[in-house]
């Protein structure tokens, strides 16, 4: 999340009396309605924590006029009363502007106290903020399912359930799969095969007269 100095209202700002307290930055938005639009938030951070004799209780305010010297200051929105351990340093609140907001703007920390005392200690910053973080920092180790129970000295103590997933487990054998039976092979037994007809040798005159070739062999002979 980012934060533009020229959108704060405090920063780091000490909380030092009861009552009412203005913030000591206020904005000046422009003529048109900043929570019309793209949204935009209002957000409250506690700097330090609030330290009083007694109980002590704090309201946030944001106000909106058209005058500089908020006048007429109209209140739109608010957070609280906000007590005990909401005013530890690290709370935060947010909350998206409403519709209907004028040229100024300003935050009003209203600070109940026991016999109106002072606070000791206590600071506070605010800003308007197009965007706000939502996070939570989980320790070292932590599971999302079921978590752990850390030791004073740091140490994690695995779950039995963690311990039997660490154990280490039998290898796993794939199940076989069964053979195929083997295909006859497709042969013809030796009666079923195709015979070829005997070859026999031409006849050299098979009409009985002398042909060219036996009346050349007579001549020479033969």
């Amino acid at each position: 999340m980012w934060i533009d100095s020229l959108s704060e209202f405090s920063d780091n700002q000490p909380i030092r009396h009861a009552g009412d307290v203005l913030c000591t930055k206020p904005l000046r938005v422009g003529k048109g309605d900043i929570g019309v639009g793209e949204p935009m938030w209002l957000f409250i951070l506690i700097k330090e924590d609030f330290k009083v004799a007694g109980k002590a209780s704090v309201q946030f305010i944001l106000q909106t006029d058209e005058a500089e010297d908020f006048s007429s200051a109209q209140d739109v929105m608010s957070f609280g009363p906000m007590d005990g351990d909401s005013l530890k340093a690290g709370f935060k609140c947010a909350s998206r502007l409403p519709i209907g907001l004028k040229a100024y703007l300003r935050v009003l920390y209203r600070v109940k106290t026991e016999n109106d005392a002072a606070p000791t200690a206590g600071a506070l910053s605010a800003a308007l903020v197009l965007d706000i973080e939502n996070r939570y920092a989980y320790p070292s180790g932590w599971r999302v399912h079921g978590g752990f129970a850390p030791q004073s000295n740091g140490t994690h103590i695995p779950s039995e359930d963690e311990d039997k997933r660490r154990s280490p487990q039998p290898p796993r054998e794939e199940p076989k799969q069964p053979e195929a039976p083997k295909q006859p092979e497709d042969k013809a037994p030796e009666d079923d095969k195709p015979k070829l007809p005997p070859v026999h040798d031409k006849p050299k005159n098979p009409g009985g007269n002398p042909g060219p070739f036996d009346q050349k062999k007579a001549k020479l002979g033969a």
